[in-house]
């Protein structure tokens, strides 16, 4: 099982459980994008208009399993739409935090990631293959 450090960040954000998925990707405004358009197609929208994001680090690689195992630990579910909101209202928020949400489409792990790479926000999103690396930060709200 992953350890993260305890310290979480709590964000609060008004989120339009309207938008597609592409509209979200499209209003992060982000230099480099990579993008798989039929994962983004599977992202759950999630309920509520204001929520609060709780975020922590893992520290070390881990398996999406094992994630879901830690956010369960602290009460929490995985909302890539409230998520991708923080990273929209302050775009710096990934250059110090880079963060993932994850969630399953058809039986695969998805993930989108927001992160700061050589001087470019980036953001990246796909089926997982490798896990969740350590000193990313995952974010869920509460179930």
């Amino acid at each position: 099982m992953p350890t993260t450090n305890q310290g979480l960040i709590y964000v609060d954000v008004r989120v339009d459980r309207n938008k597609t998925p592409q509209q979200l990707f499209k209003s992060i405004g982000r230099e480099q994008q990579c993008i798989s358009d039929a994962v983004i197609g599977s992202i759950p929208r999630g309920e509520g208009e204001f929520v609060r994001v709780a975020f922590l680090e893992v520290v070390g690689r881990c398996s999406e399993d094992e994630l879901e195992g830690v956010l369960n630990e602290h009460g929490l579910i995985h909302d890539p739409y409230a998520q991708i909101q923080v990273n929209i209202n302050d775009p710096n928020f990934a250059d110090d935090h880079p963060n993932g949400v994850h969630w399953k489409d058809v039986g695969h792990w998805c993930y989108a990631s927001f992160y700061n790479k050589n001087g470019e926000h980036r953001i990246a999103a796909d089926r997982s293959k490798e896990g969740v690396p350590g000193g990313y930060w995952v974010g869920g709200v509460p179930k």
